[in-house]
């Protein structure tokens, strides 16, 4: 039973915290500043994808040793970890949601508009397998990049109908999330996304 579960998370993750703080930000064409913002498309692709193979194995792993329960210390302390380590040269990479479960996910300004659009594109059945676009802010112009994540039949133990959590769960979420706002989805619901900024002054950073 938990190697299917497992095999179904592949599927969620594979299609794919301090968040940066969007002010006065104008969007741009990534054409607008070439040759960087391509390259900085490429690294923050490549961010994303690192975090969320990481976070897979992770859960994957706790999962198939403890069930859920287990799994919420992934979430709690090994995702920011692996986050941290993905943030380097410049790029900052991290989850966010628009119900966040920690309060750390919320999304900023930007990606809280992001995240409604895709939200919208998802029920009218288009939404984009990625959003990208070059902002300027204070400290120069950035790409931002959102890899939207859904929720797939295994996420509901965890994110699911709070009536249907065993009460381990429902203790260890408590303790963990006091302020959780991560429950009562659907499967197919669009649950965040790994979001990702690079400054494009150090998009060609080695």
């Amino acid at each position: 039973m938990r190697v299917g579960i497992v095999g179904v998370l592949v599927v969620a993750l594979a299609g794919v915290a301090a968040p940066f703080a969007a002010q006065n930000e104008a969007p741009a064409t990534l054409t607008a500043a070439a040759p960087e913002a391509t390259v900085a498309l490429d690294r923050a692709r490549e961010a994303a994808a690192g975090l969320g193979r990481d976070l897979l194995a992770r859960l994957s792993a706790e999962l198939a040793a403890g069930g859920p329960v287990s799994a919420t210390r992934v979430c709690a302390e090994v995702a920011p970890a692996l986050a941290a380590a993905h943030s380097r040269d410049g790029l900052t990479v991290y989850r966010v949601s628009a119900r966040p479960r920690n309060p750390a996910g919320r999304p900023d300004p930007w990606e809280a508009a992001e995240l409604e659009r895709l939200a919208a594109q998802l029920r009218a059945g288009e939404m984009p397998a990625e959003v990208s676009a070059v902002v300027t802010t204070e400290d120069g112009p950035v790409l931002r990049y959102l890899k939207p994540l859904r929720i797939v039949t295994p996420c509901l133990r965890c994110h699911g109908d709070p009536a249907t959590f065993s009460p381990e769960l429902t203790a260890a979420l408590a303790e963990r999330y006091p302020a959780d706002e991560g429950v009562g989805y659907r499967e197919g619901d669009l649950r965040g996304a790994i979001s990702v900024t690079v400054p494009l002054t150090a998009a060609t950073a080695p």
